[in-house]
């Protein structure tokens, strides 16, 4: 039965790519899949240093997928062509195929070519269909049996991997995906390196906020971080192929519907911070942004930590509609900036249209979340930050909120705070992964 699903999706769904991965006679113990696009020397390290390293004990492949698209500038198609010919010069093989297998130090790759000239990506597409293509070969080696885990795990080039990642191994049944912990590597001083700092420390406090109040979809959406269980990946149809950016947010908000998101709180991966103009949002254009109002001497706001009280209300009505299944008590509740707010997104709505499905208290409480979902909890905070709490300055609304505390006082130290947040994650990690249930 099983294989019969799997054989649905790879027929219908899968990129076409899996048709051309030639015969490989040998079983690999894990994957992982990083796309490609303009990386050469930050790729080379992953490839040289961290894989090398990981794979001493695993039988593992790589699915490298390098891709530019028809609009890309020409240093995008030259770094890419510069990273072909150094595979061909390794491997001894002219790689003019879309798929290409060669070995390569201790481990094997499968090398997609969608960056030459006849096999460019169209100009809508991008890093969501680079993933895409390589979670689809990934699945279909272990429809095929050529991969014995039941984890597909995709990172980006400009990472350092742990000694340990391969070692996180979560039952699939009780998990959709794995978001690893991660920290960035800040190896500048100027106003680059600040922002690289306070961006992260933003997404910790967003995500801690998240966590505060309860939210299903409390989770880091970093997309060189994560991994996919095959089952589930298989359920939502695999990546969103269309997407030039937030494949990540997009992918974990549909796994977060069929299981939980497991968070470890072990194998942190280093990330290199880089400014970039490539995708309008994300890590690269945010530090990019933040850094503009540094060097304008700006001041760098985030969401008023207010919010995710509201949000903590949210969750507080949902069980209690679960509870009495009153539709017009929840309605008149007190908080009416919450419900008005609320109805712009469709609550009444949603809360009726839950009655027609069940009148079981666990199963109302699962439609409700599925309805709000990360998406959703995105935009109500949006609409509560342009309506009603407007954003603060970064660092009052770190020191004012519920969620964070600092034992030995709120530092003045930007790198200081930054590393409470993340020793503060950690510690929370292993009691959320045991609370977090959709039920």
């Amino acid at each position: 039965m099983k294989k019969t699903i799997f054989e649905k999706y790879l027929k219908y769904y899968a990129e076409k790519e899996i048709n051309l991965v030639p015969t490989i006679n040998q079983s690999f113990d894990e994957v992982i899949v990083i796309p490609a696009h303009n990386e050469y020397e930050e790729l080379l390290e992953v490839l040289n240093t961290s894989l090398p390293r990981i794979s001493r004990e695993k039988n593992l492949i790589l699915i490298l997928v390098i891709n530019g698209s028809e609009d890309s500038n020409q240093i995008v198609h030259d770094t890419n062509l510069k990273l072909l010919r150094y595979f061909e010069e390794k491997s001894a093989i002219i790689l003019e195929n879309v798929i290409n297998y060669i070995p390569y130090l201790n481990y094997h790759i499968i090398i997609v070519n969608r960056a030459t000239e006849t096999k460019l990506f169209d100009k809508k597409s991008g890093v969501g269909l680079a993933r895409k293509i390589g979670c689809d070969i990934a699945l279909n080696l272990h429809y095929n049996f050529n991969l014995k885990s039941n984890w597909i795990r995709t990172t980006d080039a400009d990472v350092v991997l742990p000694i340990d990642y391969l070692d996180v191994n979560p039952d699939k049944n009780k998990y959709s995906a794995i978001i690893y912990p991660f920290y960035h590597k800040c190896n500048f001083d100027d106003n680059s390196g600040k922002a690289l700092q306070l961006y992260e420390i933003y997404l910790r406090y967003y995500y801690l906020g998240l966590a505060w109040s309860g939210s299903p979809y409390a989770f880091h959406t970093v997309g060189s971080s994560m991994a996919v269980s095959v089952d589930a990946y298989n359920n939502v149809r695999g990546f969103p192929a269309k997407r030039e950016a937030a494949e990540d947010f997009y992918m974990l908000n549909k796994l977060a519907k069929v299981l939980p998101v497991y968070r470890a709180n072990q194998a942190t991966i280093r990330i290199k911070g880089r400014t970039s103009d490539r995708v309008p949002f994300g890590t690269g254009a945010s530090m990019a942004k933040i850094a503009i109002k540094l060097d304008l001497e700006e001041e760098y706001n985030i969401y008023n930590p207010k919010i995710f009280d509201y949000l903590k209300d949210l969750y507080k009505l949902i069980l209690l509609f679960c509870e009495n299944r009153n539709v017009s008590e929840i309605i008149n509740s007190k908080n009416q900036i919450l419900i008005s707010n609320l109805k712009i997104l469709g609550f009444e709505e949603a809360l009726t249209n839950s009655l027609t499905q069940t009148n079981d208290k666990s199963m109302l409480k699962r439609h409700l979340h599925t309805w709000f979902d990360g998406f959703k909890t995105l935009k109500l905070i949006n609409q509560l930050s342009i309506n009603t709490l407007k954003p603060v300055r970064w660092d009052n609304a770190i020191n004012n909120c519920q969620f964070i505390s600092f034992n030995d006082g709120f530092s003045s130290k930007i790198e200081e705070i930054r590393q409470e947040l993340y020793f503060q994650e950690l510690n929370l990690t292993e009691k959320y992964n045991q609370s977090l249930t959709m039920t």
